[in-house]
């Protein structure tokens, strides 16, 4: 026969098994997003990038979605120019890819002939993108993804996952930068 004290203690050693496989599965689970983001850097490192797009592919959505003020831009072909700012001592990963997308919605002010897509390591900033705009309103997406390290031998590496929709109005009235327009997606990394 088995005495109350017997299975009060099996009742709290049960609790206590339960308590600690939640505590294993929660340091598998961040133990395992570590390990990933240590194998990219590792994988940065060695040389052995997978290729534009990998990133995008194997990682969650945005971490953040940012509004940008809304900007005026003048009719004509021009370009979008993209400038990313680092936090102070970091840089870009030369080795791991980063990825850039961008996409206009709302209407046909603006548009893209060319390449709407950077996939690939070390991207330099700012960027410009070939851009035609037309009077009217609509918004620009440049959905991005960077890889940026605290010094070149990636001690410690971070990725910014991050959505920046502009809200954008072209007219025959907004000034023009150098005779082409130009929109500018400015963006700062905290």
């Amino acid at each position: 026969m088995v005495s109350r004290g017997r299975i009060g203690s099996a009742r709290i050693s049960a609790a206590g098994a339960r308590a600690g496989l939640r505590r294993s599965l929660l340091f598998v689970l961040v133990g395992g997003a570590a390990l990933l983001l240590s194998a990219a850097c590792s994988e940065a490192r060695a040389g052995g990038a997978r290729g534009p797009g990998a990133l995008g592919r194997s990682a969650a959505a945005a971490d953040t979605s940012v509004t940008l003020p809304p900007e005026r831009v003048g009719v004509g072909s021009g370009e979008l120019r993209l400038s990313v700012e680092l936090p102070a001592g970091y840089e870009v990963n030369e080795q791991a890819p980063s990825e850039i997308v961008l996409r206009s919605t709302g209407g046909a002010a603006v548009s893209f002939p060319g390449r709407t897509r950077f996939g690939a390591p070390g991207p330099r900033f700012p960027m410009s993108f070939p851009a035609v705009f037309a009077p009217g309103s609509g918004e620009v997406t440049v959905d991005l993804s960077v890889v940026y390290c605290r010094d070149k031998q990636a001690s410690e590496c971070l990725i910014r996952k991050a959505r920046l929709v502009v809200p954008v109005t072209v007219d025959s009235a907004a000034p023009r930068g150098g005779g082409r327009p130009a929109l500018r997606v400015d963006y700062r990394i905290r």
